[in-house]
C-alpha cells in the first residue's frame, strides 16, 4: 500500500481494516485492530482518515486510535495510543500538514494529539456525546455536534468557542460534514432532517432546514465541486442532493444500517 496509489479503506464491526484497490475490486492488504495484550481479541474500527499527503492512516476504536504509514509493508502501525479517551472514539482526523491529530468520542471530549509524540496538547468538552467532528479547512477550527444537540465551533488559536448554537430542541446530531470550499455547514439529526448554514470568517448564518430521511442520518458528505450532498440514513437509503436546486436522487438501498467509507487523497473525484 503505497501514498501514490488510488485504493480506499473501509473498517467496521469485526475489527478489520480493508485496504482495496479500486481498479481491481479487491482487498490489496488487510490490517487488524488488535488488542496490544491479547491478539485473539479485536476491536470495532469506528473512524479512518488519510493524511493530506497520503503517507499515513489514522483509526480509531474503543478508548485507542492507531497510526499507520501507508509506505510500509508492516501489519503494525506506526504507533498505538491506549485509553486516549475514557470511552469509545467516534472521530479522528488530521490537519493540512499532519503535524497534529484530533480525535473525538462518547466521553465528550474533543482532543488535539502531537503527531510526533501523541501526546494531548489541547483538550475541549462538549455538552454531550461528540457523534460528528471535523477540522474546517482554514485550519483553525473545529466543529463538533453532540448527543445533546448541540453545534459548537472551537476556535484552536484562541481555546474558545466562537459559536454555540442548537438547531432543534436538543434532539440529537449524528452526523455533520463542511463543504470542500469551507463555505456551508451541514449537520444531520435523529429526526432525519439536515440543516445547512453559510460557513464564514465573520458569521455562520442558517440557510435551510429540510426532512430528507424517515429515519436518523448516519452519514453526510459534500461531493468536491460543492454542488452535491450525499446523505445516507437508518431507513438504509442514500440520496444525493443538489445544493442549488435542491432536486434529489435516492439511490438503491442496503440490507442493513449503513456507516460510511474513506478515500485516499488521489482518488477520482466524480459524483
Amino acid at each position: 500500500m503505497a501514498s501514490k496509489d488510488v485504493f480506499l479503506v473501509s473498517g467496521g464491526y469485526d475489527g478489520v481494516i480493508r485496504c482495496w484497490d479500486t481498479s481491481g475490486g479487491h482487498a490489496k492488504k488487510t490490517l487488524e485492530y488488535k488488542d496490544s495484550q491479547d491478539a485473539k481479541t479485536k476491536y470495532p474500527v469506528f473512524s479512518l482518515d488519510f493524511s493530506n499527503d497520503g503517507h499515513y492512516l489514522a483509526a480509531c476504536s474503543v478508548k485507542s486510535f492507531r497510526i499507520y504509514e501507508t509506505d510500509s509493508d508492516k501489519q503494525a502501525p506506526k504507533y498505538v495510543k491506549q485509553e486516549a479517551h475514557k470511552a469509545a472514539i467516534n472521530k479522528i482526523g488530521f490537519n493540512y500538514d499532519a503535524k497534529w491529530i484530533y480525535t473525538a468520542g462518547n466521553d465528550k471530549q474533543c482532543k488535539i494529539w502531537d503527531m510526533r509524540t501523541a501526546v494531548c496538547v489541547h483538550t475541549v468538552e462538549a455538552r454531550g456525546m461528540i457523534n460528528g467532528c471535523l477540522l474546517h479547512p482554514n485550519q483553525t477550527e473545529i466543529v463538533m455536534v453532540d448527543e445533546s444537540g448541540f453545534v459548537r465551533v472551537w476556535n484552536i488559536s484562541t481555546g474558545t468557542f466562537r459559536l454555540e448554537m442548537c438547531p432543534d430542541d436538543n434532539t440529537p446530531l449524528h452526523c455533520m460534514t463542511i463543504s470542500p470550499d469551507g463555505e456551508s455547514l451541514i449537520a444531520c439529526s435523529k429526526k432525519g432532517n439536515v440543516y445547512i448554514w453559510k460557513y464564514s470568517s465573520t458569521a455562520i448564518q442558517p440557510r435551510l432546514k429540510f426532512h430528507a430521511h424517515d429515519e436518523y442520518v448516519l452519514s453526510c458528505k459534500v461531493s468536491m465541486t460543492n454542488k452535491m450532498l450525499a446523505t445516507t440514513s437508518a431507513d438504509r437509503s442514500i440520496k444525493l442532493w443538489d445544493l442549488d436546486t435542491m432536486e434529489v436522487t435516492k439511490l438503491i438501498g442496503h440490507e442493513v444500517d449503513m456507516c460510511g467509507t474513506r478515500r485516499s487523497r488521489a482518488t477520482a473525484k466524480t459524483w
